[in-house]
């Protein structure tokens, strides 16, 4: 049996007395696209948050990349297997775009400053952005071209996993739709797993193998054809409304 690339075990999660997730369960298989959603305090962000180290459960275990996941003291060995695009881009607005990318780069493969540069050209190159990019700041960026920088980043090490945390939040719907269809031609170029925080159900819809859904502190895992059959209040709720059925329903998607 292939061992999954993430694997989480009877995960407990909380702050003080509140409880935010109890006994949650989860594969991800190598080179499958996986979409997280949930409302409002289901806890999305504490479970990218836990499986990147940086809370530590309660209880459970977290295994990442074949090693387990320590709180705060993940090693530079699965560090550089996977990249991050956080909500918002999270670019360091001190830094030029090519400083950004060459961040990761300097700072955990320790490669030389020009090789850096160069793969700085061909991460631009790969999200679509032009080569002068490298030499703009975020605050000259549009929302579109710092999503597209954040991801350039994201990907400067080759990852095998790549975590996006609401990729097209901020986003109108035709930069969004490219932002989806750049992930679906990068994934298919190279084959990386995706797991995927969002709430947009057309990105839901047009990129994910697999949908988790947090109800009830665990996360309800399965296609979205099967998803959207569970009973849950929330899950009908959320599949669908008026946007999930213009969505579900329509024959073109």
């Amino acid at each position: 049996m292939i061992e999954p690339i993430l694997s989480i075990h009877n995960l407990v999660t909380g702050f003080g007395r509140q409880i935010v997730h109890q006994d949650l369960n989860l594969n991800v298989q190598k080179g499958e696209i996986l979409g997280i959603v949930g409302g409002s305090g289901s806890g999305k962000s504490v479970l990218l948050k836990s499986i990147l180290g940086l809370i530590k459960p309660l209880s459970g275990s977290i295994n990442l990349l074949s090693q387990p996941v320590v709180p705060y003291q993940l090693e530079a060995s699965i560090s550089r297997h996977y990249g991050v695009l956080f909500q918002g881009g999270a670019l360091y607005s001190s830094l030029t775009v090519e400083e950004n990318i060459i961040f990761p780069l300097r700072e955990i493969s320790r490669l030389s400053l020009p090789l850096c540069k160069e793969i700085v050209g061909l991460k631009l190159s790969m999200v679509g952005l032009p080569a002068e990019t490298a030499s703009k700041y975020p605050s000259q960026l549009s929302g579109g071209m710092i999503k597209r920088a954040a991801l350039a980043r994201a990907l400067a090490l080759d990852p095998e996993i790549l975590f996006l945390d609401e990729p097209t939040s901020g986003l109108d719907p035709i930069s969004a739709t490219e932002f989806d269809e750049l992930i679906l031609n990068l994934h298919s170029l190279f084959g990386f797993t995706v797991f995927m925080i969002s709430h947009d159900l057309e990105s839901l819809h047009t990129l994910c193998d697999r949908i988790g859904v947090l109800v009830n502190k665990k996360l309800i895992t399965d296609t979205i054809e099967k998803i959207i059959q569970v009973k849950d209040p929330w899950v009908q709720k959320y599949f669908h409304g008026q946007r999930g059925r213009a969505i579900f329903s329509n024959p073109l998607h």
